[in-house]
């Protein structure tokens, strides 16, 4: 919101915000976003990290805090898909994406390339009311089970696979995992 003031209100802005960020190359020329806003919680809790943006010059544009931010947030979730796995002994072999932000074809395909799974994109966009929708439908005696009714409105899928930009992520994702320890002192005193 505070870099795209213009856009305010714009329903074309999300588009505009990926076009701008889809110029700058992975790494962002150097910016970095921890999207760590409860340091108390995430993958980064022990090091007590707040939200930071590392790597600002005066050659720094919108588009690389947007592309900085989209890349975090994938890192984020490569930390924490990792987390989980190492939990439940479970290995991930996609992401299915909903919601909002699974309009964002360009973070579909960073998201992809950061964690190097395929990313399923539902033709549907907003699952919770879908199912919602679905139990519904189970209740009022349509279907008889939520499978059923999954079957009878399956609207279909994209798949984002990892493309050849895997490896750069697979370097900046240990740049990005070495900012939160680096910074532990720094917010202990904050």
């Amino acid at each position: 919101d505070l870099a795209f003031t213009d856009l305010a209100g714009r329903e074309d802005r999300f588009q505009i915000e990926a076009a701008e960020a889809a110029k700058v190359s992975p790494g962002a020329d150097g910016v970095i976003f921890l999207p760590s806003f409860v340091p108390s919680a995430g993958p980064t809790k022990k090091y007590g990290t707040r939200g930071t943006i590392l790597g600002l010059e005066l050659a720094t544009t919108r588009g690389h805090l947007i592309r900085a931010a989209l890349e975090g947030l994938s890192f984020q979730l490569r930390q924490a898909l990792s987390i989980l796995s190492q939990a439940t002994g479970y290995e991930i072999k996609a992401i299915r994406v909903v919601g909002g932000g699974s309009k964002n074809v360009f973070w579909n395909r960073i998201r992809a390339d950061v964690t190097g799974l395929p990313v399923v994109v539902t033709a549907q966009k907003e699952a919770t009311v879908v199912g919602a929708a679905l139990f519904a439908l189970v209740g009022a005696g349509i279907y008889s089970s939520i499978a059923e009714a999954q079957e009878a409105v399956r609207a279909g899928e994209e798949i984002v696979e990892p493309s050849a930009e895997r490896d750069i992520y697979d370097e900046l994702f240990h740049k990005y995992c070495s900012a939160p320890p680096a910074l532990e002192a720094f917010y202990e005193t904050a």
